[in-house]
């Protein structure tokens, strides 16, 4: 019968290789800009509907302006969430590698 140290090792063991797989997982995941296309596109057209459908009293380069930089500004939230998860990925397989040399 385990005791309940020996049952407090097992579940840490047992966290750490969970968090190891996650990492890894996130790690080994091909990156795409497909989704950044697409929010991207997603976020032109329907600026481009509004401008038809809403008589939006602007020169046309103000509304284009507009567009374009809303869909940059998403595209960029995108590419720094996926940038930042994987950072966060890799930290975590560090330190995971730092406390198994100890």
């Amino acid at each position: 019968m385990p005791t309940p140290i020996q049952d407090e090792i097992a579940h840490s063991i047992l966290l750490k290789e969970q968090r190891k797989a996650r990492a890894k997982a996130v790690l080994n995941r091909p990156s795409s800009s497909v989704p950044t296309l697409l929010v991207t596109m997603l976020i032109v057209g329907l600026g481009a509907y509004l401008q038809g459908a809403y008589q939006f009293e602007a020169p046309m380069w103000v509304s284009v302006f507009l567009m374009v930089g809303v869909s940059g500004s998403v595209a960029n939230m995108m590419d720094l969430w996926t940038t930042r998860r994987r950072l966060e990925a890799a930290i975590i397989l560090l330190q995971l590698q730092q406390d198994s040399q100890h």
